[in-house]
C-alpha cells in the first residue's frame, strides 16, 4: 500500500511506494531527501526498523541483500527528522494506484479498485462489461451529447447546408402545387393532378431526414467516416411514406397514445440495422423505452432545447398568416405582379383577381403567375428551411450518440442466419405492410375508374363492363404485387422485403410462379376462413408454414446474411 510522506522542506505530500519503507525519497519540489517509516508508527531514526523492513518476507527465496552504506551526513540528516510524524494517516489512498479517496468512497475512481476487497468495483465492472460488448457507458449520454454533435455540425456544414436547400425546394414544390390545386384549378383531373404533387413533395421532407439519419447512425457506429451523401429523391419520398406506415403499424401492435413519438430515437436507430423488425413491434419498442427511458427522455430535452426557438418563431408566423389572412394577401400580391409584368411581355392577364383565381386565364400567364408565387414563397419558405436545418443535424448526430452509448442496452440486430424460418409476428408485420400497400393500389385504381367515369360518362351495358374491366385491372394488380414479387429477383414483397425475410421452395431456392399464385389463391380465400386459423398456422407448425405454404410447399425464412 502506498505511503503518504511530508517533505520536511517544503512541506509537500508525497506518494512513496510500499518497497520505499526504511529508506529516503527524493521530492520532485525541492529535490531534498524525505525519509520513509519502515513500519505505520515506527520510532524515528531506528536503523533496526530501517533493516527489518528491507528482509524479504516470510516463504519467498531471495538473495542475501548487500548491505546499505550510509554516510554520516544521511545519519547526521535522518537523526534529526521523526519519521513517525512524517506518514500522513489523516488521507485514505487506493491500495493500487495510490489515488486519494473521499471519506466515505469504497471505489477508486482511478482504477476502479474495491477498497473493502482489493478486488474490482461494481462500476469498474460495469464498465468492462459495456467496452467487451462494444459500448460506452450509458451515463456519458447526457454530457457527450452536446458536444458530439456540436462538433459535428462545425465538422459537416455541408449537410447543414444542403438539408436547408433540399427542404427549401420540396417545400417550395408543397406550396406551389398546393397552390396551383387549391386556388387555380378548378377541374378534378389537374386538381388531383397537382394535389398528387404537393403529397410526394410533403413526403420528401421527412424522408430526408429518415435517410440522412441513418446514414449517420451507420457511420458513428461502423467508426467509419462520413462519405459524401447523395440526394435520392425517390429514396426520401418511400422513406416519408415509410414513417407514416410505420407510426400507423405500432399503434396496432400497441395501441398506446403516443408510443410513436415517445420511441422515436430509438426506432431511428432500428431503422438504421440491417434487420428492423423490432421497430415495428410496438411491446417491443415499450421494452426498450423502459430500460434506457432516462437517456431518451433527456434526448427529447435536447431536442426541444434546440428546436423550440425556430418551432416557436415558425408557429408565431403561422398563427399570423392565418388570423390576418394572408392566404388571400398573398395571392393578390402573385396576381398583381403577374400582371404588372404581363404587360411588359405582352401576356393577356384577367381583368380581376376573381377571375384569376377562378381559372379563367391563358396558359402563358399560368407560367408568369407559377414563377411569381415560387419567388415569393422561396423568399419566405427558404430563411426557415434553412435555419431548421441547424437544429435537425445536431438532432440526427445525437441519435447517434444514443446509439453509442446504449447500445448493449438497444437490442440491435445486426445480422441473422440465412434460411431460419420467420416466426410468426415478423410475418404478421410484414403482412400488415403489404395489406396497406395493397389498399393504396385499391384506392389508386378506384380513383383513375372514377375519374374515367367522369369523363367518358358511360351507361348501360358499357358502364357495367367498364366496372368489371376496372375490377379485374385491380385484381390483376394485387396478383402482381404478390405472385411477382415473390418469384422474382427479391423473393419477397415490399412488407417482406423491408424486414429481411423471403420466399423459398422447401430446399430454399426462389418458388416459381405457378407456385407464387397458389400462395396468393390460398392466402386470399382458403387460408383466412375459420377466424383466419389458415394464418395462425405459422405459429404453430414446426417450420412455421401457414395454410398457404403448405399447399404451395413453400418456406418463409430469413434472408440473413451472406
Amino acid at each position: 500500500m502506498p505511503v503518504k510522506v511530508k517533505c520536511p522542506k517544503c512541506a509537500k505530500v508525497l506518494n512513496a511506494p510500499e518497497a520505499a519503507r526504511g529508506k529516503a525519497v527524493k521530492c520532485p519540489g525541492c529535490e531534498s531527501k524525505v525519509p520513509v517509516p519502515a513500519e505505520s508508527g515506527a520510532a524515528s531514526g531506528s536503523m533496526t526498523a530501517v533493516k527489518q523492513a528491507a528482509k524479504p518476507s516470510a516463504g519467498k527465496l531471495a538473495a542475501k541483500p548487500t548491505p546499505k552504506q550510509t554516510t554520516a551526513e544521511d545519519d547526521d540528516f535522518l537523526s534529526g527528522l521523526d519519521l513517525g510524524s512524517v506518514e500522513d494517516t489523516a488521507t485514505r489512498v487506493c491500495p493500487k494506484c495510490g489515488q486519494p479517496l473521499m471519506e466515505e468512497e469504497t471505489e477508486c475512481r482511478k482504477c476502479g479498485t474495491d477498497t473493502m476487497t482489493g478486488g474490482m468495483g461494481r462500476k469498474a465492472k460495469r464498465r468492462e462489461k459495456i467496452r467487451q460488448m462494444g459500448g460506452a457507458d450509458p451515463n456519458e449520454f447526457y454530457t457527450h451529447v452536446w458536444k458530439d454533435s456540436w462538433t459535428f455540425i462545425k465538422e459537416h456544414r455541408d449537410l447543414v447546408l444542403r438539408t436547408g436547400l433540399y427542404w427549401t425546394v420540396l417545400n417550395l414544390g408543397l406550396a406551389a402545387s398546393t397552390f396551383f390545386g387549391a386556388v387555380v384549378c378548378v377541374n378534378l383531373p389537374p386538381k388531383s393532378f397537382w394535389i398528387g404533387i404537393a403529397v410526394v413533395c410533403a413526403m420528401a421532407v421527412p424522408g430526408w431526414y429518415w435517410s440522412l439519419s441513418n446514414i449517420i447512425v451507420q457511420s458513428v457506429l461502423r467508426k467509419e467516416p462520413l462519405d459524401r451523401v447523395n440526394f435520392d429523391f425517390f429514396t426520401a419520398v418511400s422513406l416519408g411514406f415509410k414513417s407514416y406506415i410505420w407510426a400507423y403499424i405500432l399503434t396496432l401492435t400497441l395501441p398506446i397514445p403516443l408510443l410513436p413519438l415517445a420511441v422515436f430515437p430509438i426506432a431511428l436507430i432500428h431503422m438504421a440495422m440491417p434487420y428492423t423488425y423490432k421497430a415495428w413491434i410496438g411491446w417491443e419498442m415499450a421494452k426498450i423505452f423502459v430500460k434506457n427511458i432516462g437517456q431518451v427522455l433527456y434526448w427529447w430535452v435536447v431536442f426541444l432545447a434546440v428546436q423550440f426557438p425556430v418551432l416557436a418563431i415558425l408557429g408565431g408566423l403561422t398563427y399570423l398568416a392565418v388570423s390576418q389572412n394572408l392566404v388571400n394577401r398573398f395571392a393578390g400580391w402573385i396576381y398583381s405582379s403577374s400582371k404588372w409584368f404581363g404587360g411588359i411581355a405582352g401576356v393577356d392577364a384577367p381583368q380581376t383577381l376573381e377571375l384569376w383565381m377562378s381559372g379563367e386565364q391563358s396558359i402563358m400567364f399560368m407560367g408568369v403567375s407559377g414563377l411569381f408565387a415560387a419567388l415569393y414563397v422561396s423568399l419566405t419558405i427558404a430563411p426557415f428551411c434553412f435555419l431548421l436545418a441547424v437544429p435537425s443535424v445536431f438532432m440526427m448526430r445525437a441519435t447517434a450518440s444514443l446509439a453509442t452509448h446504449c447500445k448493449p442496452r438497444l437490442e440491435l440486430v445486426t445480422e441473422q442466419k440465412r434460411g431460419i424460418p420467420c416466426g410468426f409476428w415478423v410475418r404478421f408485420l410484414a403482412h400488415l405492410v403489404d395489406s396497406l400497400l395493397v389498399n393504396v393500389i385499391v384506392a389508386g385504381g378506384g380513383l383513375v375508374y372514377f375519374l374515367l367515369t367522369l369523363i367518358a360518362k358511360p351507361e348501360g351495358f358499357m358502364g357495367i363492363l367498364q366496372m368489371i374491366v376496372a375490377v379485374g385491372a385491380i385484381l390483376f394488380a394485387v396478383w402482381v404485387y404478390y405472385a411477382k414479387g415473390e418469384s422474382g429477383g427479391w423473393m419477397a414483397t415490399l412488407g417482406k422485403k423491408s424486414l429481411g425475410i423471403i420466399v423459398t421452395d422447401m430446399n430454399g431456392n426462389r418458388i416459381t410462379l405457378q407456385a407464387a399464385t397458389i400462395r396468393f389463391l390460398v392466402k386470399f380465400t382458403i387460408s383466412g376462413w375459420l377466424l383466419n386459423a389458415g394464418f395462425i398456422m405459422a405459429g404453430l407448425t414446426p417450420k412455421k408454414q401457414a395454410l398457404h405454404d403448405t399447399l404451395a410447399k413453400t418456406l418463409v425464412v430469413w434472408h440473413g446474411d451472406e
